[in-house]
Parts: structure tokens; sequence; C-alpha cells
């Protein structure tokens, strides 16, 4: 969420994201109460940057497997996969949906986490549309060239609570080449 001055809103929000400047890029934070949460968000706002995702219609989905040395590297490679399917496809995705792939762990309820190390494995399923069939087309905005490791991650935070209690969220930060 971005207030009308650029800066995050307060968290009231369970998840959500914001856009900062970045050089010649831009730069996405992320957070939810979960990883996987966190994941589904910063792709979110990757696909929001080419075209607003609420009005793109869900007329087919791709599922694709992301492998990865670690949940850091999983999330880049999530985003490059979105970014390839709208570059060669024409695939825009309105909605996402993160979860362990079979048989791993990782950002699961009391699965493997960054701090933990190890590899990643996650299914990503993206409903959307494609560019070329939409009638009207959709406006495009900006679309980012790739994901980079550059102020990349991933990571458990407190976030203390004006009750006095702290909550855990999960935050993400990537950085899209434009």
């Amino acid at each position: 969420m971005q207030s009308h001055d650029g800066q995050p809103q307060a968290d009231r929000s369970a998840c959500g994201f914001y856009y900062a400047e970045h050089t010649a890029d831009v730069l996405i934070r992320a957070w939810s109460t979960s990883m996987l949460g966190a994941v589904r968000q910063t792709l979110l706002a990757t696909a929001s940057l080419a075209v607003t995702t609420s009005q793109v219609r869900r007329t087919g989905e791709r599922t694709v497997l992301i492998e990865a040395a670690d949940p850091v590297a999983g999330l880049v490679a999530a985003a490059n996969e979105l970014l390839f399917l709208l570059d060669v496809e024409g695939f825009v995705a309105a909605d996402i949906a993160v979860c362990p792939a079979p048989g791993s762990s990782c950002g699961a309820e009391g699965g493997a986490s960054p701090a933990s190390g190890g590899s990643c494995s996650w299914q990503i399923t993206l409903s959307g549309d494609l560019l070329a069939e939409a009638i009207p087309p959709y406006q495009v905005g900006t679309i980012p060239k790739a994901a980079t490791y550059h102020l990349a991650t991933l990571a458990q935070v407190q976030q203390p609570l004006s009750s006095g209690y702290a909550a855990e969220r999960w935050e993400a930060s990537l950085v899209l080449d434009l």
C-alpha cells in the first residue's frame, strides 16, 4: 500500500506491498503473515507494474515449479518466471497462488525457512489472460526487464504494536530492472 507521498501507509493490513524508487529501477517492499504470502505479494506487485491486475480477466492459468538453492533465490526466480511469461507468451497475471511444491515444506507452517538454509521448491499458479486476446485491450504500464539479487530479501521480522505486543510477519524486498 502506498500513500500519496510514496511512503508506505501504516501497516494496518496483514499483507500488502508498495513501490520505492531505486535509481533507474523499482524497489518492491512486500509483507504478509507467512513467507509464501510475502512471496505472493511481491509477485502481485511485479504483475501490477505491467497492467492493472484488477482489470485482467481470468481466462487461463499457468503453473510453474520454482526450485532454488534458498528462498531468496526462489523469490528472484519466481519474479523472473512471471516476467518471462509476460514477455514470451503475453500472459498477464491477475491472481497468484504460491504453495510448497509436492514433497517440499519450504514456506509451509513449520517448514523450512530462510534461517534454516537449504533448497526451496514452490508451485506457483498464475490466473490471468493473454494481452493479445484482450478486448478491449489492457492498458500496459511499465514492463520490467528482470528481477535482480540486489537488495533481495525474504525474512521474518518482529513488528512492535502499540499494545506492547510484537507481531511476527514476513517481509520481502526485490529490485526490478526497468
